[in-house]
């Protein structure tokens, strides 16, 4: 098969799927059917060059085979390879013209696509035809038709007098059309031509010539159209991508919402060799249903200073709390109850690491309890380390931290701090059979909490503190034995 494997592009999920040209070098007895047998492709210049080529299953009620060596298969043909399965009427092989054609109606379905069309056909260069073609794109929901579809040998697409929507029913609230639409798989690049947007039936996007990249390959340019939702009703956005550098890029996404108005969408992204970040934002002023502007923003950022010192920062903000509720498309984002930010610094040593975090939260669920309510960390400094094999091949680890805390309780603000230290010393002991680790340990934990902690008659302790030893023992031993007739397996048995 000459199939090409594009990303990211609907269109593209067509060229993986249409070049389907198989054909029956051995028919059964015509006297018999239905009748199905693996075969293969006869060698003609219709097959030549065809990449994945495989062994095929043919089935149909009649198939003639002629003295010039013409095929005919009829009567609910169907021909599978692999995942891929063609079905129709009737199949005309033609020997001396090293062609198939396929004169009734047609459909090719696969895991990714669903195609359906009058007629077909194959020609001896390999040039495959579907014609007054209605597709469907699984992976994407999505469904549409094109009068006519081309694939060359060389791989090139050709779709003419093309609609395409993500919308459900004969009359979808948008869809895409397009009067040419060609992708070249040797140059990994698409084009279109007389293409536009139109919502409810009133064109609100138009351009004569565009041209986008297939698969990874990076160029600037619109890329396919996607659906989107709010409660307000269903949406359109329209991504254009910017190819800035071979480091960074941007793609914007206009979109516009039925009730609701027109929004703009940003995603930054850049690379260095130090630093890495991404931006994320949208933006609709004056929401027609709420009569306010929305946004949202995201930061991720991360710098690598030098091999130890790292810095981070990922945060996030909306401009109300109904933000995840009105455009949040799916339960995943629609839950969402608080969104965190945080800034951390880490230095890491070979047996060690130091670091301090800044963290808050913005609270989109008012509905939580005061007392289920995120504490905003300011600072939190911890230590860990862990130094193996040290005298008398004693392990040692330490794990410290000290944090402040600050929340607003009923108008007032609590405030605390904490101290956790929590030295360990192991003795790993390991044979051949048997393993034996005592350890001993030290967890010290200390509090200091402000006025605002005090309750009731007796009020709270400002200055808990605990102060535990710990001591453990793991061990356990293993048995191992040969099973089966020749020894083949291993069972073990570890007690622990």
């Amino acid at each position: 098969m000459n199939l090409c494997r594009a990303r990211y592009s609907a269109y593209c999920a067509l060229v993986a799927f249409l070049p389907l040209c198989t054909t029956a070098q051995e028919c059964p007895n015509p006297q018999v059917a239905p009748q199905t047998r693996a075969v293969r492709a006869p060698p003609t210049a219709a097959l030549n060059g065809i990449d994945g080529f495989t062994d095929i299953d043919a089935s149909a009620n009649q198939t003639e085979l002629r003295a010039n060596g013409d095929i005919t298969l009829e009567g609910d043909v169907e021909v599978k390879q692999g995942e891929r399965v063609l079905r129709a009427p009737r199949i005309d092989y033609s020997a001396a013209e090293g062609s198939l054609r396929i004169p009734g109606a047609v459909e090719l379905s696969d895991p990714q696509l669903r195609l359906k069309g009058e007629q077909a056909s194959v020609a001896a260069e390999g040039t495959a035809e579907f014609f007054n073609t209605e597709f469907e794109l699984k992976a994407r929901a999505g469904h549409g038709s094109a009068e006519r579809i081309r694939v060359s040998s060389g791989g090139e697409l050709t779709l003419s007098d093309v609609r395409y929507t993500t919308c459900p029913g004969p009359k979808p609230d948008w869809e895409l059309k397009v009067g040419s639409l060609k992708i070249d798989e040797q140059t990994r690049v698409g084009t279109a031509t007389n293409a536009r947007v139109e919502i409810k039936g009133v064109p609100i996007f138009y351009t004569p010539y565009i041209s986008f990249p297939v698969g990874n390959e990076r160029k600037s340019g619109f890329l396919f159209p996607a659906s989107a939702s709010s409660r307000g009703g269903p949406g359109l956005s329209v991504p254009w991508y910017w190819n800035i550098a071979p480091n960074y890029d941007a793609t914007f996404a206009p979109t516009w919402y039925s009730g609701r108005g027109a929004e703009l969408g940003l995603e930054l992204r850049g690379l260095t060799q130090r630093h890495r970040g991404v931006l994320n934002g949208s933006y609709l002023p004056d929401d027609q249903r709420t009569d306010s502007d929305r946004s949202f923003v995201e930061l991720q950022t991360q710098s690598n200073f030098t091999r130890s010192l790292r810095l981070t920062t990922d945060g996030a903000n909306v401009g109300d709390v109904d933000h995840f509720e009105d455009f949040g498309g799916s339960g995943q984002f629609s839950s969402i109850t608080v969104l965190p930010r945080a800034v951390q610094l880490e230095y890491l040593g070979d047996e060690w690491l130091l670091g301090a975090r800044a963290q808050n939260y913005q609270i989109i669920d008012r509905q939580i309890p005061l007392d289920d309510r995120p504490y905003t960390l300011l600072p939190q400094v911890y230590l860990q380390g862990y130094f193996p094999d040290r005298v008398y091949g004693i392990t040692a680890a330490i794990n410290g931290e000290y944090s402040a805390f600050t929340r607003s309780h009923a108008g007032v603000q609590q405030a605390a701090q904490r101290l956790d230290v929590a030295p360990e010393l192991r003795l790993p002991l390991r044979g051949p059979s048997a393993f034996l680790e005592p350890a001993v340990g030290w967890r010290y934990t200390t509090y200091r909490l402000n006025e605002a902690w005090s309750t009731g008659s007796n009020g709270t302790e400002r200055s808990p503190t605990r102060s535990l030893p710990i001591f453990s023992v793991d061990s356990g031993v293993v048995f191992e034995r040969s099973s089966g007739r020749t020894g083949q397996r291993v069972q073990t048995l570890e007690p622990r």
